[in-house]
């Protein structure tokens, strides 16, 4: 995996400039920043998306990458920009039985 500079990651991610799929790549395996949440998406047929929260300094980016599902599959990354995200909470309804 090719090496990159931390700190200029850590400012393209800030300034909302495109990462390469390279980097995209490398921020993960590498976990260079403090990975504060992961959660996934529906399964496609050989893949299930995959947003990833990071903290830089006091402030939280996403990116996303595609989990390979089969032992055939390798994970998938994509070049991006890491969008700048908040918790806040949220209401679901669903459709339940009325009785």
């Amino acid at each position: 995996m090719r090496m990159f500079n931390n700190k200029e990651l850590e400012n393209k991610i800030i300034n909302g400039e495109e990462l390469t799929a390279d980097e995209i790549k490398y921020v993960y395996y590498k976990r260079i920043f403090e990975q504060v949440d992961r959660f996934g998406g529906d399964d496609c047929r050989w893949v299930r998306p995959i947003t990833v929260i990071y903290k830089i300094n006091d402030s939280y980016y996403s990116i996303y990458y595609y989990k390979g599902l089969t032992e055939y599959q390798e994970d998938e990354f994509e070049s991006q920009v890491a969008n700048k995200v908040e918790k806040r909470p949220v209401t679901i309804y669903e459709w339940v039985k009325v009785d």
